[in-house]
């Protein structure tokens, strides 16, 4: 029992430990914090009334071994990639698939069975995929956006909807959060699963009660977000700093307690059924198998661990941004300051040679925890400008502007706003060597790992000006404006 229980634990911390970033820089996830000791909570109960063990029909001992094996590798390449969502999702799955196939090994079919559930609990804990959830909650967004400003309107309250923000006599509202999603959705969804467990229904009104909490997360928002309108519009923008996160912590208390009405209106109940508390006798584990497999979970992280610490103090090429005499600050609102949680950063209108105005933002993180990697690349272009009424019109990939003797790589995109079109660009760069070697997509993943890139430095350049002519144009404006605002450093040790 203490060989499997160890074993358990060298699975399962790692995963918590990983995902730890993501809960603590989103709080569309921070909820994934209570998830872990909800799960405990649920095998617990579901502990008085397990079944009988039996020898399993099939040895899972070569299930164990591929999966556990598998993990030290995926572990590895988190630790340059803690915004990798599909990896968290691979290493999750691996988890939960070796702890099964343990307890299959020791307690056979329907113990797994009896388990299944609280043990792939947990997966609601992991932030979906970033395709589906933009989706998904731009969606519901626009949903929760049309219906606040169809009822303001009713109310005599003149609004409009731009994107995912409302626009008013005082100003526009959400913009700081307008890329954020729908607040408490997917803590809601987690609720009426665990609700679910705890009130014990059946299958069919489980899957009517998740259905049910995203109505309700949807009509909640709809009144959170016409009161702190409705506030902004009277009171003015000022007023909305005391109520915006009273406001967001209801929403999810409300729902709470809505989806218990919920689930006792459909035949829920909190009655402890009879438990026979009678000792069932369990197989011996092999424990000399569980300690080679420790084993080779601590030297893989060991070994991931002395890997990257060694490169972590490999030379370095860093810029920083110089900003020209004339430029115009432009004030950094505060909800944005506290989200993307930046360690120095500004946003200017520069003029270059030819008078162009460019807005252009400049944010540094200093070495630090992945959570501040995950900041950096939750918030861009694509995802955010949309989210506020802009129209994206192409992704034009990615632009190398060569600077003395770097490379430095844009994400090239076109938007429309009204009627104007604007070239936005953007660079992610971290101050690591060969930076420019960060190639986008899957590739530039595994490079990143096998570089032993982890907590390094980073910093983003964003650069948006107003443009209706070609791409090379538009190109030569942003080589003109790099050249003249960004300062090299040294290479440092």
């Amino acid at each position: 029992m203490i060989g499997f229980l160890w074993l358990a634990l060298l699975l399962w911390a790692p995963l918590i430990f990983r995902l730890r970033h993501v809960w603590d820089s989103n709080p569309q996830y921070a909820f994934g914090w209570a998830v872990p000791f909800l799960m405990v909570y649920m095998l617990w109960k579901r502990s008085g009334s397990r079944p009988e063990s039996s020898p399993p029909t099939f040895s899972p001992l070569l299930s164990v071994a591929v999966f556990i094996l598998l993990i030290p590798f995926v572990w590895f390449l988190g630790e340059a990639n803690p915004d990798w969502r599909l990896l968290a999702w691979l290493h999750a799955t691996l988890v939960i698939a070796a702890t099964l196939a343990l307890i299959l090994r020791t307690h056979g079919e329907k113990v797994v069975a009896h388990y299944a559930f609280p043990i792939a609990f947990f997966l609601l804990s992991i932030p979906w995929p970033s395709a589906m959830e933009q989706l998904i909650t731009g969606k519901l967004m626009a949903a929760v956006a049309w219906l606040t400003v169809e009822l303001l309107n009713l109310m005599g309250t003149p609004a409009i909807q731009r994107g995912n923000i409302i626009e008013t006599a005082s100003g526009l509202v959400g913009i700081d959060e307008a890329c954020s999603g729908v607040r408490s959705l997917q803590a809601t969804l987690m609720a009426a699963v665990f609700i679910g467990e705890l009130m014990r229904l059946a299958t069919a009104r489980r899957v009517l009660l998740v259905g049910l909490g995203v109505l309700v997360t949807l009509l909640f928002n709809v009144v959170r977000t016409f009161l702190l309108t409705r506030t902004a519009a009277v009171d003015g923008l000022q007023a909305l700093a005391q109520w915006h996160d009273p406001a967001g912590w209801s929403i999810f208390a409300a729902s709470f307690v809505a989806l218990v009405a919920l689930a006792w209106l459909l035949g829920g109940s909190f009655h402890e059924p009879s438990i026979d508390h009678a000792r069932r006798s369990s197989p011996p584990a092999p424990a000399r198998w569980l300690v080679v497999a420790g084993g080779y979970l601590v030297l893989g992280f060991s070994a991931t661990g002395i890997y990257y610490h060694a490169h972590e103090r490999a030379p370095h090429i860093s810029w920083s941004v110089q900003w020209p005499s004339g430029s115009q600050i432009i004030p950094i609102p505060d909800a944005s300051r506290e989200m993307l949680d930046f360690d120095e950063g500004s946003l200017r209108s520069v003029w270059d040679h030819e008078g162009n105005e460019i807005l252009v933002a400049f944010l540094r993180w200093n070495p630090g925890p992945g959570s501040q990697q995950i900041l950096s690349r939750l918030h861009r272009p694509e995802t955010c400008l949309p989210a506020a009424g802009w129209i994206l019109d192409a992704d034009l990939g990615t632009v190398i502007v060569q600077l003395d003797s770097i490379q430095l790589p844009f994400r090239a995109f076109r938007f429309r706003t009204g009627n104007e079109t604007w070239m936005v660009y953007q660079c992610f760069w971290e101050n690591v060597r060969n930076p420019v070697t960060t190639a986008q997509g899957r590739s530039g993943r595994l490079m990143n790992a096998i570089q032993g890139r982890r907590n390094a430095g980073h910093q983003t350049l964003q650069l948006a000006f107003q443009h209706d002519g070609s791409e090379e144009t538009a190109r030569a404006v942003l080589e003109n404006i790099t050249g003249d605002i960004i300062s090299m450093s040294p290479v440092t040790d």
